[in-house]
């Protein structure tokens, strides 16, 4: 009776650490890496498939953008376009909001409770273009490759770190390329 019983929590436990050697790595990926641009915090990055990503939503903050990707871009699929370049949102001088011609406006810029357009950003859309075409999705959240992100700065060459250890930080330091769809500030 003690053998059987010795038996049954041996299979247990090997079960257990097989299940945990399996996972190890998954488990190990929930742990992200910090990701700095140009110095400025930018994203939190983790591996999806053994593709290093960003979470989409931190992407737009960066870009200066709130709850939604509208009006800076658009997702359709696993496709993020760059829709309007920064210097078509730009507005020179205050305008009256309250007037009904420029209500209009302020809402197609996202701008309605008076915040200013140049609001936080780390980066501006230069030109409209398509960012990726591999936006991956995980537990409903959308995520772009860090490489796709280095492509939209103009940097075709980025290959990631080499080595990198989970909460390792990762460093962008880009200077606005004619290439970019993306500038830095």
């Amino acid at each position: 009776m003690e053998t059987a019983s010795l038996r049954s929590i041996s299979k247990v436990a090997l079960s257990v650490l097989g299940f945990l050697l399996i996972t190890g790595d998954v488990i190990m990926e929930e742990r992200p890496n910090p990701v700095f641009l140009n110095g400025e915090s930018f994203a939190n990055a983790i591996k999806i498939n053994g593709i290093l990503v960003i979470p989409l939503e931190d992407f737009a903050k960066a870009a200066g953008g709130k709850v939604s990707l509208e009006p800076d871009f658009q997702l359709q699929g696993s496709t993020l376009t760059a829709k309007v370049a920064f210097q078509d949102l730009h507005v020179a001088k205050p305008m009256d909001k309250s007037s009904p011609q420029r209500a209009d406006v302020f809402a197609k810029l996202g701008d309605i409770k008076g915040e200013s357009l140049d609001r936080q950003r780390l980066f501006n859309i230069r030109r409209v273009g398509v960012i990726s075409t591999n936006v991956l999705t995980k537990n409903g959240k959308a995520y772009l490759s860090l490489a796709d992100v280095a492509k939209a700065f103009g940097n075709t060459s980025w290959q990631g770190p080499i080595t990198l250890k989970p909460g390792d930080a990762i460093n962008l330091n880009f200077t606005t390329s004619a290439n970019g769809i993306l500038g830095v500030r």
